[in-house]
């Protein structure tokens, strides 16, 4: 039922039982009508709000980093290596539409691919002319790496996919574990 047709039954029944007892229009009795309407809208309010907040806090848990777990799925399944990386050095490797960079890195944990674990591995990645890229040696990255990419002169390894690397948590290694049980 909703707040007008239970406001209406609430004012008819009120109004019915001040004719059978014989009663006036008193004043406060209208106040008394007036607050439970207020109280009925207040708790619909409060419910309302509950539920919004539950609804972004469990969306909020579905992300990570700004990324939807689809998108990581789809990143997952697209590439030859997904692993938890530490950067160890940085270098310039050639020009490109944005400049490529050789990363020296080592494999904290390997999500999907055949590389061992504490391996030292080397990639290659795309950066824009003006980020800084030295604040990245050492720290801690999950990679998406792909092979299908042409390799420049005489350099061997593998490409970073566009826009994947996440920082590591324990709920994103939880899902790409669960993507590589599949």
């Amino acid at each position: 039922m909703d707040v007008r047709a239970r406001t209406a039954t609430l004012l008819s029944r009120y109004l019915l039982t001040l004719n059978l007892c014989g009663g006036g229009f008193r004043p406060r009795h209208l106040r008394r009508l007036a607050s439970t309407f207020i109280n009925m809208k207040v708790h619909w309010l409060r419910i309302l709000v509950l539920v919004a907040l539950f609804c972004i806090g469990a969306n909020a848990q579905n992300s990570f980093n700004g990324r939807d777990f689809a998108g990581i799925k789809k990143d997952y399944n697209q590439v030859g290596i997904v692993a938890h990386v530490k950067i160890k050095s940085i270098k310039f490797a050639a020009p490109d539409v944005h400049p490529l960079y050789v990363v020296e890195s080592e494999i904290i944990e390997l999500f999907k691919g055949k590389v061992k674990k504490a391996q030292s591995f080397t990639f290659y990645f795309h950066a824009e002319e003006d980020y800084d890229v030295k604040q990245l040696i050492g720290n801690e990255w999950v990679v998406f790496l792909e092979g299908k990419f042409p390799i420049p002169p005489g350099g061997n390894g593998w490409y970073e996919l566009e826009n994947s690397k996440l920082p590591p948590s324990k709920m994103l290694s939880k899902k790409l574990k669960q993507l590589r049980k599949k």
